[in-house]
């Protein structure tokens, strides 16, 4: 099994805070267009992270500057005139190259439209095998499928949220947080399980029927 790849992509800038130096370590590393600038914020606050791979159109962040950046970095031009983001084109790339685990980083914010198309690739993926989350240092998201889940209290993301994905969620319990459930029904047009809180060393939660997107945040 191929250890995790790691997308750096665009939107807001990433919080650096909330990695650690050793969350890259490891990793194959692509470098999604501005995905560059997020990197060299990270190595300003004292990260050491070096892109295998750097692609894209290069319409937001320079193909030279890039280069100069991240000399030892293979690097593969896309057109700007393209059916898929850069963000879709790195994930392709992962993909292709066997990686199963995939995290990346940015993706919120700035542009609606692509945070949006970013969440759609985690839910375009859940069904091929393929573990996809998004975390830009104050949020990371998945998307799950009923089942249990256990989370552990972090002190960095201690706060998250439940929001069903295409219809209601059955038979959901919720154990070691502050607002706890059992066997409820979570509406997907007005969810109640936006901002909850693991208080006890494990979360558990339970799903019996449905999908939805599960988001842990900082505040």
């Amino acid at each position: 099994m191929k250890e995790k790849c790691i997308i750096f992509t665009g939107g807001a800038d990433v919080f650096c805070d909330g990695f650690d130096k050793c969350d890259f370590d490891a990793s194959y590393i692509i470098a999604a267009d501005s995905g560059c600038a997020q990197i060299k914020r990270l190595c300003d606050k004292g990260f050491h992270i070096l892109p295998n791979l750097l692609l894209g159109d290069m319409d937001s962040f320079d193909r030279k500057n890039a280069i100069g950046l991240f000399p030892n970095a293979e690097f593969m031009q896309y057109p700007k005139e393209k059916d898929y983001t850069d963000t879709q084109l790195a994930v392709d790339v992962a993909i292709n190259k066997g990686y199963t685990d995939i995290e990346v980083v940015g993706g919120t914010g700035n542009r609606a439209d692509h945070y949006l198309a970013n969440l759609a690739l985690l839910r375009r993926y859940s069904d091929k095998g393929i573990e996809i989350s998004i975390n830009d240092g104050k949020n990371k998201i998945f998307y799950c499928k009923c089942g249990k889940y256990t989370v552990e209290n972090d002190s960095k993301f201690k706060y998250f949220s439940i929001l069903p994905d295409g219809s209601d969620l059955l038979g959901v319990s919720i154990t070691g947080a502050k607002y706890t459930l059992k066997n409820a029904v979570v509406d997907r047009d007005l969810p109640i399980t936006v901002s909850n809180e693991i208080t006890a060393d494990i979360c558990t939660i339970n799903v019996e029927k449905g999908k939805f997107f599960f988001i842990l945040c900082s505040d």
